[in-house]
């Protein structure tokens, strides 16, 4: 049961959605963006350490990804396809960067991936740019869903047949 489902006419859900996307999404931009501009070198020189072969190449290309999949999470568009890439870059980044270290050093990544999780299986919320006809992984209520791909689309397509 939602705390003030009562006296915010369930916008709390929407709301803590949003500030969800708005907390991942200003960690990645800014991952991104160092990996890709300032941080460039040094980048580079954490894969060449960690043993990744062409370590320029994996530079740009998770800098791109984490920045790109920032925006796509502020701007709540295809959120869990962005999601979904973003929480594959934390576990490899769990298993690569983070091994080794301390449980504490841990938390905030896995915290994040819990969140890129439940943004999967969510989707946006209705405050977003675009909307998914689905909202994630399954529809919600009221929901006009139309994808044909998740279980509460094709129970209401069997209904119409």
């Amino acid at each position: 049961m939602c705390l003030c489902a009562n006296k915010c006419g369930g916008q709390c859900k929407h709301a803590g959605l949003f500030l969800l996307r708005l907390a991942l999404a200003s960690i990645f931009l800014y991952a991104g963006y160092t990996k890709l501009g300032p941080g460039h070198e040094g980048t580079i020189g954490m894969f060449t350490s960690l043993g990744f072969g062409a370590p320029a190449f994996w530079a740009y290309f998770v800098g791109l990804a984490e920045f790109v999949g920032g925006a796509m999470l502020l701007l709540g568009v295809f959120v869990s396809y962005a999601s979904a890439w973003l929480a594959v870059i934390m576990f490899i980044a769990l298993l690569t960067v983070h091994r080794g270290g301390t449980f504490m050093s841990m938390y905030a990544p896995i915290a994040m991936l819990g969140g890129l999780f439940a943004l999967m299986g969510t989707g946006a919320g209705k405050w977003a740019l675009l909307k998914e006809a689905c909202g994630g992984a399954c529809a919600q209520k009221g929901a006009e869903c139309t994808c044909g791909k998740c279980d509460a689309c094709k129970t209401k397509m069997e209904v119409k047949k």
